[in-house]
């Protein structure tokens, strides 16, 4: 990043210190990274502990240093765009960005920045304010991977049904998967069990390959005979010497292609750029690829071996017959709906002819049943539309992708996306559309929704939720004092009530301001019985004056790494609005679980139940169903279960209503 320049000709100079310690005090409670930067040369002249903190630099290194909220990396993040933004920032511009950078360590992450250029006195200067957003962005690329992955999952599907020869299926399959790491070279080999060895089907380009390998020998034979995928790095990974002149190194993964646990093969994909590494996410992608390829390969392996059997055999139709079984089998064991109906020669989608059975089995309908359907009958209402404009679009594209709503036999909704194709079944126009249930990235997508609205409320908090703090103690202690002259006795009690009112601005402050995202934890080892425990008697104590009791159901459950303080403001919101949510002489059950993956907190009310039309605002900001509800101490609870990495959900019903929250279990 530039460098700080040398003082302009005509520019006033920058005291230094430019501001006292006790001036500063005040950003140094923010959780947000704040810079404040010379107008002019880029220099920083003061910051706060949360970016001394956040970029691992002390205090006089940052003011050595040029725009340090913004230090390059690769494009786009650049010195240039850097000091682009700065400058339309300082000319009155304010800029508000996402930005990958690095820390003093070089350990890389993203920050959201803001820049504003601001006057004081006779200087010109540039506020920078700087939050980690790290985990955000990671959780936006696993959804947007986990997406991409169902997709050409759906597309390898539909190999099975367009290439049913081995050597075109195999070639497909080494492209598909190289593009989708982008990766430019690829082979395959498959396991012949008559010689015992691994035969090599599709040659690698651009490097030798033994044709045959046995079991154990180099990376394609360890990982047959591990089963497991493997990555390396090596001159000498596949076989043999490398090619003459051959001086780089091949980055070189290996999956298997493994199915029902029976290894068939081994796909392998390499690049000779030495810069090129596989990373894990892209060799766990690829397995789950090669999962699905080894069914694609298993049906052509079966094809073939029918088609040849109907040439060397005067039997062919019990062979057809046993293709159909082996179609059948396959088709029904595919963990996507798939339906087939005819298009009529109106242009509309007829009747269902085939259907696998877990369309039938997700719908709730019996396969006659099913047969008996349009498309557009297991289609909720308000997402039928036009089905003769998608017969159009589908005559004009082939395929066609859209989200839709499916309808069971009893009135459930089951949100998919529905891949569907046109193709020819007995010279008749068909169209078979491929259903993924996508209840579970529905559920993602709100979650962070709800997570990044939560996010927002929770900067705001930590930006503002000191600053109104300071004048109401200002306010208040003025109150106090006047209330206590002779002149004002007469109006002791309006006084006694603003400082109430005050007191009760102050405590709806504290609640907001623990919905900072980025607010610290001490985590340390604890247990959730023993604060449950120790939280007992005053829980009891406020559930007998409203005749109502308080029951706990602990199981032996470990140590978890707890920040205390917390884990008791979240048990008293939960057992309080459970208490608040039941009539006279309900009982309040809290209750601990423990299985290999996590420890779950239960808090069990005897209510009315949440009504479903709000049950999605639940957790929200300053929702409430209270009278005098404030709408914090749930959002509250959910924002301390992310910061120990826990998630809460409700079952609700009309007995009664169950938060639970669950902490997982770290590997050990």
């Amino acid at each position: 990043m530039e460098k700080a320049k040398k003082q302009v000709p005509g520019e006033p100079a920058v005291p230094r210190p430019f501001f006292n310690p006790s001036d500063f005090v005040v950003f140094d409670q923010a959780n947000e990274a704040i810079f404040l930067h010379h107008g002019h040369t880029g220099s920083v002249v003061t910051l706060n502990k949360k970016a001394c903190e956040l970029f691992g630099y002390e205090p006089d290194e940052a003011r050595r240093l040029g725009l340090l909220a913004m230090p390059p990396g690769e494009y786009p993040y650049t010195a240039e765009e850097a000091l682009r933004r700065f400058r339309e920032a300082a000319g009155g511009a304010p800029q508000l960005f996402e930005w990958r950078t690095k820390n003093k360590a070089g350990r890389e992450f993203w920050v959201e920045c803001f820049l504003k250029g601001i006057t004081i006195g006779e200087h010109e200067f540039v506020l920078a304010t700087c939050r980690d957003v790290t985990r955000r962005k990671l959780s936006d690329q696993r959804l947007f991977l986990e997406h991409g992955v169902l997709t050409l999952l759906q597309d390898t599907i539909l190999e099975v049904f367009d290439k049913l020869d081995e050597a075109d299926l195999l070639v497909a399959l080494v492209h598909r998967a190289g593009t989708l790491v982008g990766a430019p070279y690829g082979f395959v080999y498959v396991y012949n069990e008559d010689t015992g060895t691994l035969e090599l089907k599709v040659p690698a380009i651009g490097g030798p390959l033994s044709p045959a390998l046995a079991p154990g020998e180099g990376l394609v034979g360890r990982v047959w005979q591990s089963g497991e995928p493997a990555y390396e790095q090596s001159l000498r990974l596949l076989a043999g010497s490398p090619a003459e002149g051959q001086e780089a190194e091949l980055a070189t993964v290996a999956v298997p292609l493994k199915r029902n646990g029976h290894v068939l093969g081994v796909l392998g994909l390499y690049s000779p750029d030495e810069n090129y590494h596989f990373r894990d996410d892209e060799v766990a992608l690829l397995t789950r690829f090669a999962d699905l390829a080894a069914v694609a390969l298993a049906n052509a392996a079966e094809h073939g071996t029918v088609r040849r059997a109907l040439a060397a055999s005067k039997a062919s139709e019990a062979a057809l017959q046993q293709s159909e079984e082996r179609y059948r089998m396959l088709f029904n064991s595919i963990p996507d709906m798939i339906h087939i109906a005819e298009i009529t020669p109106d242009g509309l989608p007829g009747l269902i002819i085939d259907a696998n059975e877990t369309a039938c089995q997700r719908l709730g309908y019996s396969r006659e049943e099913l047969l008996q359907r349009t498309p557009s009958d297991i289609v909720a209402l308000e997402y039928r539309g036009d089905a003769r404009e998608r017969i159009e679009l589908l005559y004009a594209r082939k395929h066609t992708l859209n989200e839709s709503v499916y309808l069971t036999r009893d009135e459930l909704t089951i949100p998919v996306e529905v891949n569907s194709h046109l193709i020819t079944l007995d010279d008749r126009p068909c169209v078979m559309s491929i259903s993924h249930d996508i209840s579970e990235r529905k559920r993602v997508e709100k979650e962070i929704a709800r997570l990044d609205r939560l996010n927002l409320i929770g900067s705001m908090a930590a930006g503002i939720g000191h600053e109104i703090r300071n004048p109401l103690t200002t306010v208040r202690g003025f109150l106090q004092m006047l209330g206590t002259k002779e002149d004002f006795t007469k109006h002791r009690s309006h006084f006694d009530l603003m400082i109430q009112e005050l007191d009760r601005a102050n405590s709806i402050i504290t609640e907001f301001i623990s919905l900072a995202k980025n607010k610290a934890v001490d985590l340390k080892e604890g247990n959730l019985n023993s604060i449950i425990s120790m939280l007992l008697p005053l829980l009891e104590a406020g559930a007998i004056l409203y005749n109502k009791s308080v029951k706990t159901d602990l199981a032996e459950i470990p140590n978890l790494p707890l920040d205390e303080k917390e884990i008791r403001q979240l048990v008293i919101n939960l057992a309080r609005n459970g208490l608040d949510a039941m009539p006279p002489g309900g009982a309040l059950t809290i209750r601990t679980t423990c299985d290999d993956e996590r420890i779950s907190l239960s808090v069990q009310d005897q209510g009315k139940g949440i009504s479903p039309d709000i049950a999605e605002k639940i957790g929200t900001p300053f929702f409430s169903t209270k009278e005098y509800g404030v709408g914090l101490g749930l959002a509250v609870c959910y924002s301390i279960a992310a910061r120990h990495n826990a998630l809460i959900s409700f079952d609700s019903n009309m007995g009664g209503t169950t938060f639970t929250v669950h902490f997982p279990l770290e590997r050990r």
